[in-house]
């Protein structure tokens, strides 16, 4: 399998981290929006609910049921407000407004403690409304004797709000977030790419020139930039193909030298054995003649002797 370049290398190890760290800052953010919008909203229903719960307390005690009605119609006004029920301490419902999604707890005219329900899209809150009477003799006492009675519940308001407006708004805020993580990374990546492109053509430039170099092309040379931070390298890089040029040249000079050494006394060698050659042949020419003739003399002194 083929390794990765260099300038992937390069932009991998840049990117990544920034990635990584754009990926968590925006998680944290979103985390702690969604929080805050969840609390915010949380907030103003128990708020709503109060403000119900203390508008319905005289209605209550009166048993006016118009009055508790006006009082429900001017809550389904609220943004986000879906549903208002008013019960009273016994859990019949004296005014009702909205469709309510969530059904109402059993023991919703019991406990005089708020009680808050969360089904899907909807957030119910129940708000208990107690009503406190200071006796009569405490007006003739001091401040200090004076006590309030104990609370007395006299129901509860049902407070239904539709989160649906909170759903749209947290999507929202996500999309804003992610569009910013992925302006930020395609930011990150172009000045990634601008950077990697600085390092990774002179890191290409000196693989190259040292590849030519391996296969025999001592000539090559790597551009030297002056603002680069890889100048020195690359004057390296240069000097040394310098110098296996400038040893190859003398290598050649040395082997062209003794060539021409040898040529030489080869020419000479062969030159002494023509020369032999020559001799030996003149010498015996020169032995043949005498030869010759002493035996043209002792054939005729064969021949007299004979006679």
């Amino acid at each position: 399998m083929k390794s990765p370049g260099i300038r992937t290398q390069l932009l991998v190890v840049a990117l990544a981290p920034a990635i990584v760290v754009a990926a968590m800052l925006t998680a944290v953010f979103l985390h702690a929006r969604i929080s805050d919008l969840s609390g915010a909203h949380q907030q103003r229903a128990q708020a709503l609910a109060r403000q119900l719960a203390a508008n319905a307390e005289i209605g209550l005690f009166a048993g006016n049921r118009p009055a508790l009605q006006m009082l429900a119609n001017a809550a389904m006004r609220e943004p986000d407000v879906a549903a208002v029920a008013i019960i009273d301490r016994d859990g019949t419902v004296l005014a009702q407004a909205g469709q309510s999604d969530i059904a109402l707890p059993r023991d919703a005219a019991g406990p005089a403690v708020t009680q808050e329900i969360e089904q899907g899209l909807r957030h119910l809150v129940m708000q208990p409304v107690a009503a406190s009477e200071l006796s009569v003799d405490s007006l003739f006492e001091g401040s200090g004797a004076s006590k309030a009675r104990a609370p007395e519940l006299l129901g509860h308001v049902a407070l239904e709000l539709s989160r649906a407006n909170l759903a749209k708004r947290e999507r929202a805020l996500i999309i804003a977030g992610l569009l910013v993580t992925l302006g930020g990374v395609l930011f990150g990546s172009v000045l990634a790419v601008r950077l990697s492109r600085g390092v990774s053509r002179p890191l290409v430039a000196l693989a190259q020139t040292v590849e030519q170099v391996g296969r025999g092309d001592l000539a090559a040379r790597v551009p030297v930039d002056q603002a680069s931070p890889l100048q020195g390298l690359e004057e390296g890089v240069n000097r040394m193909a310098w110098r296996i040029e400038q040893a190859r040249d003398d290598l050649e000079r040395r082997i062209a030298e003794a060539t021409t050494e040898l040529r030489r006394k080869k020419e000479e060698a062969e030159q002494a054995n023509v020369a032999k050659s020559r001799f030996v042949a003149t010498a015996s020419h020169d032995l043949r003649q005498p030869m010759h003739a002493l035996g043209l003399f002792v054939d005729s002194l064969r021949d007299e002797v004979g006679g």
